[in-house]
């Protein structure tokens, strides 16, 4: 009977990934790019909307977690575990390329952070942790060093305006965000980025003040999380 079952198993295991593949291929990106769509045009009426309407929260809130189920999907089939935060590289198929290389995207969630109550900007930069952790391969040099310009351009901006930090749920969110930022790109292609020096200052007193939070909070036995991530 045991090795029914695992004949059984292995042959659904096969199925599932069959399926999985086949959705990835065929359907994933489509919804990918329906969702930004979506979310652009609620960027561009953001003044219109009513956010503590319950209607209008919650679809906000399942567009932005449509986009973040498309890039957290196991596209190679390895079931990778993303709420253990371990630091990852997204295997965004080549196919996808289109929807990083003019930047659109990236300029969208970090918008939307910036747009959005603090209830639903958490879910756009956790959005931006797993475009900041695309596989380094789906970029030539040249297309690698542009996406890394614009998202520390936009990593600057979040921390030339911190008030959406004060939020913890966002203050997690950024940390992972740098914490990808550091695992996913070398020192010499960051040192090469237009704004560099000012990026890393901001970076350097975000830490030091994410460290003497850590020290109060340890004092008084409270949160010990906020150093995991922190640059």
């Amino acid at each position: 009977m045991n090795q029914i079952s695992e004949v059984e198993a292995n042959r659904s295991l096969t199925k599932h990934r069959k399926i999985a593949s086949s959705f990835r291929d065929t359907q994933l990106f489509e919804i990918f790019r329906l969702s930004c769509t979506l979310l652009g045009n609620a960027r561009e009426n953001c003044k219109n909307l009513n956010f503590n309407d319950e209607s209008q929260h919650g679809l906000m809130t399942q567009l932005l977690r449509l986009a973040q189920n498309c890039l957290t999907f196991d596209f190679i089939g390895t079931s990778t575990d993303e709420s253990s935060d371990d630091l990852c590289t997204v295997q965004i198929p080549t196919s996808w390329r289109p929807a990083f290389l003019d930047f659109t995207t990236l300029k969208l969630f970090f918008d939307l952070y910036h747009s959005l109550p603090n209830t639903l900007s958490s879910l756009a930069l956790s959005c931006l942790v797993q475009i900041a952790s695309v596989r380094r391969s789906l970029f030539s040099n040249t297309e690698r060093a542009k996406f890394l310009t614009h998202l520390v351009s936009g990593v600057k901006h979040i921390l030339q305006n911190p008030q959406g930090l004060s939020d913890s749920a966002n203050y997690h969110e950024f940390c992972r965000l740098l914490a990808r930022l550091k695992s996913n790109y070398q020192l010499g292609e960051l040192v090469m980025v237009d704004n560099y020096p000012e990026a890393i200052q901001l970076i350097a007193k975000f830490t030091v003040q994410s460290l003497q939070v850590l020290y109060y909070d340890s004092y008084l036995d409270l949160n010990f999380g906020k150093v995991m991530y922190v640059f």
